[in-house]
């Protein structure tokens, strides 16, 4: 273990009464966060037990990020990860909500490498057999590393808001032009990077209507299934009654287990999969790799009225969509 101490300048003062702050538990192999009142207003300290050896110049540079971005003033903030592994530590499922840009340019290298981190523990806990479901509807959609991470995701529920792309609409147009990608035209960056282009293609295993309730729904029936079986559901119709599944009462609020009951055999991530990955990825480009438009690909697929798409209503799209959308595999 590498032990690091940072004292920086820290001009304005953190708010808050309390003295102390515990967030994770290093026994149990979660990162522990532990944040204290200090002795000086004006400074902040801080102190990482880490695994992760030769990173010193890194933390340096997040730690004075972080201090300039938050108030951070009189605190004495002491990190420890244990050296644990994730899929050590992890024997319950995970549920991750997506709504990020990506890695900001002024992040570099420290934001890059961030990502790969995640991606190595979702990973990680996918090779123990716990289940990640991704959920994708937020106002600034997936792209960028959260694009990647999402595709490491065994079961990523989306709506018609959400997008996922490694690469943004405005990256595409400031790099290729206007004439490759318009990023201003809304109606083609939803058909090419949003939730029911990524369902049809197999880049998302369950279309939800756009509300908290269909997203729960679709999370719990995702946590009873294998994860490498795709469908698509509309929150009107569950494969099973919400009275069967132990799960929380919000996604967003404080919650028991995500267990449900008869969950049947963990879904595990083996070079099997990885191969069906790869392939499917080859088929697609293949298959698809001299379209021009979305529609163009939900021609494709066997859609007589592919222009017809973008304006349906959820159910008809998960009606079409259950017959026409493209194998998985796990393939994002």
């Amino acid at each position: 273990m590498e032990i690091l101490h940072f004292d920086i300048a820290a001009p304005v003062p953190a708010g808050g009464t309390r003295a102390m702050a515990l967030v994770g538990v290093v026994a149990s192999g979660n990162l522990e966060v532990l944040v204290e009142r200090g002795d000086a207003a004006d400074r902040c300290a801080m102190e990482i037990n880490t695994a992760a050896h030769g990173f010193c110049d890194l933390w340096d540079a997040v730690v004075a990020d972080f201090v300039g971005r938050r108030a951070a003033g009189g605190l004495r903030i002491a990190i420890n990860d244990g050296g644990a592994r994730p899929a050590k530590a992890l024997d319950r499922d995970v549920v991750i909500a997506f709504d990020t840009g990506g890695v900001r340019l002024q992040e570099a290298n420290a934001g890059e490498i961030a990502i790969a981190e995640i991606m190595r523990a979702v990973t990680q806990a996918r090779i123990a057999g716990v289940r990640v479901v991704g959920l994708i509807g937020g106002r600034a959609g997936c792209y960028g590393g959260g694009g990647l991470i999402a595709g490491c995701c065994s079961t990523l529920i989306i709506s018609e808001q959400g997008r996922i792309s490694v690469i943004g609409p405005e990256v595409i147009e400031t790099n290729k032009g206007v004439e490759e990608f318009d990023s201003r035209d809304r109606a083609l960056v939803w058909r090419t990077m949003g939730g029911k282009h990524r369902t049809l293609i197999g880049g998302a295993d369950l279309f939800v209507d756009d509300d908290a309730a269909a997203f729960r729904a679709a999370m719990l029936a995702a946590l009873v299934r294998p994860a490498k079986v795709g469908s698509v559901l509309n929150a009107s119709s569950l494969p099973f009654a919400l009275s069967e599944v132990e799960g929380p009462r919000s996604i967003g609020g404080a919650s028991t287990s995500l267990s449900p009951k008869g969950r049947g055999e963990r879904p595990g991530l083996d070079l099997a999969t990885l191969a069906a990955e790869q392939d499917r990825l080859e088929r697609r480009i293949a298959r698809f790799g001299d379209a021009a438009d979305a529609t163009d690909i939900w021609r494709m697929l066997g859609i007589d009225d592919p222009q017809a798409i973008p304006d349906m209503l959820s159910a008809a799209f998960a009606t079409l969509a259950a017959q026409y959308r493209e194998s998985a595999d796990d393939a994002r």
